[in-house]
């Protein structure tokens, strides 16, 4: 008896419909999310975060400089 396998439902799966945002992508978005409440992001604050997600430095190293330069 040969073996049937069920169709698979991608509708609903983002993977594959658009590629992932890319680093710069993800802080622009975050930063004009926090710049919409009102608040101001430094460029040196942006160049922590992106060193951040590229695993450079760690978040609490990152958090640490901000703190440290506030």
């Amino acid at each position: 008896m040969p073996t049937t396998v069920p169709p698979i439902n991608t509708f609903n799966s983002m993977k594959g419909l658009r590629p992932p945002m890319d680093e710069i992508s993800v802080l622009n978005s975050n930063v004009g999310s926090v710049e919409a409440e009102g608040l101001r992001v430094s460029d040196d604050a942006k160049r922590l975060a992106l060193r951040c997600m590229r695993g450079e430095i760690s978040f609490d190293e990152a958090v640490r400089r901000i703190i440290a330069d506030a």
